[in-house]
């Protein structure tokens, strides 16, 4: 079985942090390849094309290293020179013929705006360590999910498997958007024994934080927020029903996104999930330390100084998040903002505080101990 070669004509993805999609290159065919050839680490896979029942690889420059860079769905994007397509079949014959042992796998789940892309930085400092940093083909799965995709489980293993063996490692780290935590349970199923991180922050900070990175009450941002599905369509989470509206505002959205990352961490905390649990606001305050015990819990070895190096950079530099970009407008949240979010939060999920301790969380009497799996 061959995997068909597509040329890029054109990119038309409407913006850069939207949910990658066929829709996002115009191509058209020029050949193929062996099917064993989608495990060249040039290739990586993008998305899926649930139509055509295919997965679509991108091929990138070898000098491109995708452990390093701080999104991966965006680099794939910007930088992807041709298209691979692979019909679903013979990508489950090639992963089964691939598998990962799941203790080489760790999990970075997250509320968003908390750290994490450092965290993704800090693990691909380790020895023997690929990490990827939001590669978006879960937001996909996320949807063929909710739809009832009988191939859903076995597709998220596929792909999952697929991310992974083309680099060899000795671990492999996946950070993922925060929505996608509500994919834990079935990954945990398909890699029973993979390790998981959960990282959080204020709510009222962490909205702060994105609407400073993303300019969310910008007159242009408000202009085309009733189309914001379009670029992020909705996602089934553990807070449907009537807590969210049809169209939500900026502020219902942003505080759906941390409630529900929230809400399903502390699910897998009730079925005894273990986790490595960590605040944005200690990481900030004591980042040399919690990173240390963090990769110390994931079994990576890495050094004090790789670690220093790591926290002395910004991790999201080179992309619109940077530091040294100047503040969006319309990124500023006012009192009448702050209090919304308040009130929002207070009906969508009243057992949580804006500044809620998760038990277990590192630093507090709970947290981890002698659990730390120390391959």
């Amino acid at each position: 079985m061959a995997a068909t070669v597509l040329a890029i004509d054109d990119r038309r993805k409407p913006v850069l942090v939207g949910m990658a999609r066929p829709s996002d290159f115009a191509t058209h065919e020029t050949g193929w390849i062996e099917l064993s050839g989608v495990l060249d680490p040039t290739l990586s896979l993008y998305c899926i094309d649930p139509l055509r029942r295919a997965a679509l690889f991108v091929r990138t420059p070898p000098e491109l290293d995708l452990s390093s860079v701080p999104f991966l769905y965006q680099a794939q994007y910007t930088q992807a020179i041709e298209v691979v397509s692979v019909p679903f079949g013979p990508l489950h014959e090639l992963a089964a013929r691939s598998p990962i042992p799941p203790e080489r796998l760790v999990l970075v789940q997250s509320t968003g705006r908390c750290g994490s892309t450092l965290v993704s930085h800090a693990l691909a400092a380790g020895e023997g360590v690929v990490s990827l940093s939001e590669p978006d083909i879960y937001s996909q799965l996320h949807h063929l999910r909710d739809q009832g995709d009988s191939e859903f489980e076995a597709l998220l293993k596929t792909c999952t498997t697929m991310l992974c063996v083309p680099r060899p490692a000795v671990t492999w780290a996946i950070k993922f958007r925060n929505s996608n935590i509500e994919l834990a349970e079935p990954l945990l199923r398909s890699f029973p024994g993979a390790t998981t991180v959960f990282l959080y922050r204020n709510a009222e900070t962490a909205a702060r934080s994105g609407a400073r990175a993303f300019g969310l009450f910008s007159p242009r941002y408000l202009v085309s927020w009733d189309r914001h599905d379009e670029v992020l369509p909705r996602v089934r989470s553990v807070l449907d029903g009537p807590v969210l509206s049809p169209f939500p505002s900026p502020v219902e959205f942003m505080c759906w996104m941390w409630a529900t990352s929230m809400t399903r961490a502390t699910i897998l905390q009730r079925q005894g999930v273990p986790m490595f649990i960590t605040r944005y606001e200690d990481l900030s305050a004591r980042p040399l330390e919690v990173l240390a015990a963090l990769c110390e819990y994931c079994g990576v070895r890495v050094s004090q100084e790789a670690l220093a190096a790591v926290v002395a950079r910004d991790s999201q530099g080179g992309t619109e998040h940077s530091r040294a970009r100047e503040v969006a407008p319309g990124g500023d949240l006012t009192d009448e903002h702050l209090a919304a979010i308040r009130r929002c939060l207070a009906e969508m999920a009243p057992e949580l505080a804006p500044d809620q301790v998760l038990p277990g969380t590192y630093g507090t009497r709970a947290c981890w101990g002698a659990t730390g799996k120390n391959r």
